[in-house]
């Protein structure tokens, strides 16, 4: 029997072949240089869409969701820090993010989900989150013109289902089987070998080292998964963080209210 990891790659193999088929290529950057981000102002979606405008020359519209997340306070500050600072440095190649209201999942069932999320993460998330940015997209078509690739900050260190190239593989995949487009392209330039070329896969040690050579101030990002706007400096998400910085050989700015973390 095959295990569940060479299963996932023979599938992804399958929707690569079948996405050759349907439009003559697997993924690429639009030909536009325009890109939905979403952007939840944690140290991936910050750097992504740093590299997005730097490496990649793309014009960037970023999108954040209030999804009933614990930590929307801490998020909301980095993404508000960062549309000013992207305005300001980028001014051709930023535009201002759009807030959308939406909980994923419904907050009338999260709490009898619990037992699952506290595993898995909750299911489809990351899925859903790039559909409701291809909505966003599509709402911008009368004044920008067709946008049809979103991009997000997903890495290797990734390890939900639903935060994986082969499940971003199977949105694109639906979105064009379930539109009258087939240029969809749901991706994330750390992870998709066809976006990424000789510069990846990256991973959050290589994606702090970026911002530190580009004067990117990533210790402004938020990762921590508690209310409070500080970082605690205890959670696993922080401790992550904060080895990462390690790797990465660059000096952790982040202001943690756990000071020996």
């Amino acid at each position: 029997m095959e295990t569940n990891q060479k299963l996932i790659k023979r599938e992804l193999d399958n929707i690569d072949i079948r996405l050759q088929h349907l439009r003559g290529y697997i993924s690429k950057f639009p030909d536009d240089k325009k890109v939905i981000v979403v952007f939840s102002g944690g140290l991936d979606s910050v750097t992504t869409v740093a590299r997005c405008m730097v490496d990649y020359n793309l014009e960037v519209f970023p999108v954040s969701f209030s999804r009933g997340q614990s930590n929307l306070n801490g998020e909301r500050q980095s993404t508000n820090f960062f549309d000013t600072y992207f305005a300001e440095r980028f001014p051709y190649k930023f535009h201002k993010t759009k807030y959308i209201d939406i909980d994923i999942p419904p907050d009338s069932i999260k709490k009898e989900m619990k037992k699952y999320s506290d595993q898995y993460g909750y299911p489809l998330r990351d899925n859903i989150l790039a559909l409701m940015a291809l909505q966003y997209a599509v709402s911008l078509w009368a004044q920008f013109g067709r946008i049809t690739t979103v991009l997000t900050g997903i890495v290797p260190e990734d390890t939900y289902s639903h935060s994986t190239l082969a499940s971003m593989r199977s949105t694109t995949l639906m979105a064009c089987l379930s539109s009258p487009f087939m240029d969809w392209n749901i991706s994330s330039v750390n992870i998709d070998p066809h976006l990424y070329g000789d510069e990846g896969p990256y991973g959050k040690a290589d994606e702090i080292r970026w911002c530190e050579q580009n004067d990117i101030p990533i210790y402004r990002s938020r990762t921590c998964n508690m209310p409070d706007v500080k970082h605690c400096g205890a959670c696993n998400s922080c401790k992550k963080r904060h080895l990462a910085f390690e790797r990465a050989g660059v000096e952790d700015k982040t202001e943690y209210e756990n000071n020996n973390i």
